[in-house]
């Protein structure tokens, strides 16, 4: 699920639309089966633009459980459609889209981050 505050435990404030400018995104979302070690791919993109950031790295969680992750960009994100793909060893397990209404155009990618959660 995707919220525009941290996600609540019952989904409750979830949404697809972010209106406005959105500096920041929220995801929560349930796994089972990564290996403590798996390689571990989370990349945000834009279908028109390519891919904003991509986190790569040795899952460094518990193989079952919920995660919550966020995208965030002090200067805003970049309207349109936003993609969320989750890679486990090279196999695709995840694939959510979410849109920013508006105008906004900053478009500057961050690249490749090698830790599974937070920035380098």
């Amino acid at each position: 699920m995707a919220c525009a505050s941290p996600c609540l435990s019952d989904g409750s404030n979830a949404v697809r639309t972010f209106p406005g400018i959105a500096y920041r995104l929220h995801a929560t979302w349930q796994y089972s089966g990564i290996a403590y070690g798996a390689h571990y791919q989370r990349i945000w993109s834009m279908p028109d633009r390519g891919e904003w950031v991509r986190y790569d790295c040795q899952w460094d969680g518990p193989e079952s459980g919920l995660d919550t992750v966020a995208l965030s960009e002090p200067l805003g994100l970049r309207a349109g459609w936003w993609e969320m793909r989750i890679l486990v060893e090279g196999q695709e397990i995840m694939n959510e889209s979410v849109f920013v209404e508006g105008s906004h155009a900053t478009w500057e990618p961050v690249g490749v981050l090698w830790k599974c959660h937070g920035k380098k």
